[in-house]
């Protein structure tokens, strides 16, 4: 019976003085929300439209470093549902890569029939489609959880880019788990990763600025087992812009 007693009494002192374990996920999750600018404004947007500079860093067939990145003028539109398009200028001519709510696809610059990119499993088109779907959620993974995850849990801590982070494991009715890391000072999101196929992709989110009344990442980078292949710069970022769904649609292909 001692020694039981002495073991609860070890276990409550854990939860009751490390603050990783001390508040429950509903605690952390409302207070990242608010930090992000409130559940009503996030909820209020409905669309974005962002222009920068995008990075974009070759590898080869296995994932590994193919040369020195090139940095584009990127334009990254989103829209709700679950819209997002980006157009990349190469030498005046755009590179698109879309996601319209079911398909993810790639129109290169003087191509008519466009790539789909979900079909280049372990590839670079399975990244680009896995990213396009994470930047296609303009909630993020963590308004209205409960919905949309079986389960998340607070697992503890964990450094990211030199800054101690929360470590949340999103387990989702089907399919790969996620995690999420949310910086311990400002509660913004630091860190998702998720896995593919045959790979982890994970994207950073640094620089956070207000844009009315939403904090927003100015630098989003992406990474597969460790390398960037892709980095996002913000210049300028609009919230409601008016987008036609049109622009998101998988686009016809031409009759011969």
């Amino acid at each position: 019976m001692i020694r039981s007693n002495l073991i609860v009494s070890f276990l409550c002192s854990i939860v009751l003085f490390h603050p990783a374990l001390a508040q429950s996920v509903d605690e952390l999750v409302n207070k990242h929300l608010e930090a992000c600018g409130g559940l009503e404004k996030l909820k209020a947007v409905k669309s974005m439209q962002l222009a920068g500079k995008w990075l974009m860093v070759p590898l080869t067939e296995d994932r590994r470093l193919a040369g020195p990145g090139k940095e584009e003028s990127v334009t990254v539109k989103v829209k709700r549902p679950n819209f997002v398009r980006t157009e990349i200028l190469l030498q005046g001519q755009a590179l698109i890569q879309a996601f319209d709510g079911e398909n993810s696809w790639g129109l290169r610059p003087g191509a008519t029939d466009p790539d789909m990119l979900a079909d280049d499993e372990g590839g670079v088109g399975e990244m680009s489609d896995l990213f396009l779907k994470e930047l296609s959620d303009l909630d993020g993974p963590l308004v209205d959880y409960k919905d949309k995850w079986n389960k998340v849990e607070l697992v503890g801590k964990e450094n990211v880019d030199g800054n101690e982070t929360y470590k949340l494991k999103l387990s989702p009715k089907d399919g790969y788990v996620r995690y999420i890391f949310l910086d311990t000072k400002t509660l913004n999101t630091a860190k998702v990763t998720r896995p593919g196929s045959e790979f982890l992709m994970e994207t950073c989110y640094r620089d956070y600025k207000p844009v009315n009344g939403l904090m927003i990442p100015h630098t989003i980078e992406s990474k597969v087992d460790g390398q960037t292949f892709s980095k996002i710069t913000l210049e300028k970022a609009a919230i409601d812009v008016p987008l036609e769904d049109a622009i998101f649609k998988l686009p016809t292909k031409p009759q011969n």
